[in-house]
């Protein structure tokens, strides 16, 4: 009886508990983080990232990153208006929000005949933008001014933003800016978040610009280089297009050797150096790497060829580290734009001379693409740079058989 009265009595109490338990008030879900990226605008070169798109208007450059006049740090967000754009806003989006309590400080200066506005910006669930909330107004030329707001966030409101609006002709400067609140910070904005400038030069590795999927591209590419490929297309879109208009050519002649294209669109030396640098031929072993790459940087930048054949040198080098005992076969740029007399038809004949004395294995492709009065065969060109599926047809026959002889022992 002892026994059974025991057991009974243990039964009666694992029921009170797992009832209690059950009785016991749930704890609240965690406010999701918000976080503001480069407030202090530290990360970016032409211009802050995570601010916005640096070009508004034709060939006018609103948006900047100002490294001389800035509140402190190195430097500030600089937006510049021409008073024929109309009204602009300038934000910086953030998910949730919805009644949260923020609050939101910075230094503003501006120069000129000016209507500025900063504040927190609230959207609803259309991603329809609310009242704006300003935190300060300025008109005309004012010094460096503190500005300062807190409010509560609209319940109807499923994101928001930290905004600049302004109109006019001027200058306007934003620096130092931090948001904060129950679960709400201001950290860096992230590294390979920030856009790479305008102007590289040739031998230094620089990430492609973040907004066109170039990063995920990368990453795609570095997952399908882990099987074994003896022969490596590596280079710009011209490399990449094997895969739309060359798609036949490429897999009647190159599949069979179980060639990998590592082409990515608009891509310079400098995205190469970086490519490699971030592990893109790491765990390969090809016999040949053709490389084809060069004509952006001439497109893009304003160096000259030589300056062009020292990145295409680099990365051979770097080809050379990452895979030795790999031969490469250097591509020569091919001709763009119609007319020959174009400057553009002179610094690639330049580059693809300076090629031909430093690299016994280079092809140079350029003049099977003319006209004999130098023109572009138009039934090679889709659009003066890329080429058509009789282009790449062309191109097969005349590069596939020196991968050929390249990959005989």
């Amino acid at each position: 009886m002892g026994v059974r009265r025991f057991v009974l009595g243990l039964g009666i109490l694992l029921g009170l508990g797992i009832l209690l338990v059950g009785c016991a008030p749930r704890q609240p879900a965690p406010l999701p983080l918000l976080e503001l990226h480069n407030g202090d605008m530290e990360q970016g070169t032409d211009y802050p990232t995570d601010w916005g798109e640096p070009w508004v208007g034709y060939k006018r450059r609103a948006l900047s990153r100002d490294t001389k006049i800035k509140h402190s740090g190195q430097a500030a967000l600089k937006f510049r208006l021409s008073g024929i754009s109309g009204e602009r806003t300038l934000e910086q989006v953030m998910r949730g929000g919805a009644g949260r309590e923020i609050t939101l400080w910075g230094w503003i200066k501006t120069e000129g005949a000016l209507q500025v506005q900063v504040g927190l910006l609230p959207y609803d669930r259309r991603a329809r933008p609310l009242a704006l909330l300003p935190a300060a107004r300025l008109e005309k030329t004012s010094d460096w001014f503190l500005f300062m707001q807190k409010v509560t966030l609209a319940a109807d409101s499923t994101h928001f933003s930290v905004a600049l609006r302004a109109e006019g002709t001027g200058t306007v400067w934003l620096d130092e800016v931090q948001l904060s609140g129950e679960r709400v910070e201001t950290v860096p904005a992230d590294p390979i978040r920030v856009a790479p400038p305008e102007h590289q030069e040739p031998e230094l590795p620089y990430p492609g610009a973040p907004g066109g999927g170039w990063l995920s591209s990368q990453r795609m590419l570095k997952q399908q280089a882990r099987k074994e490929h003896p022969v490596v297309f590596l280079g710009d879109s011209l490399t990449w297009d094997w895969q739309r208009e060359g798609r036949d050519v490429w897999e009647s002649h190159f599949k069979p050797l179980w060639a990998l294209n590592l082409g990515l669109g608009g891509d310079r030396t400098s995205q190469i150096l970086w490519r490699i640098q971030d592990g893109a031929l790491a765990g390969l072993h090809p016999r040949l790497v053709v490389l084809g790459v060069g004509i952006n940087n001439l497109i893009r930048d304003t160096y000259p060829p030589e300056r062009v054949v020292e990145g295409i040198k680099a990365c051979v080098r770097a080809i050379n580290r990452a895979c030795p005992g790999t031969r490469v076969l250097v591509v020569g740029l091919f001709p763009v734009q119609d007319s020959p007399t174009r400057p553009l038809r002179a610094q690639i004949r330049r580059v693809n001379a300076l090629l031909t004395r430093q690299f016994p294995d280079f092809l140079d492709l350029g003049s099977v693409f003319l006209k004999q009065d130098g023109s572009l065969n138009p039934s090679l060109f889709r659009d003066g740079i890329h080429l058509t599926a009789q282009g790449y047809a062309l191109y097969c026959q005349k590069l596939s058989p020196r991968i050929q002889n390249l990959l005989k022992p």
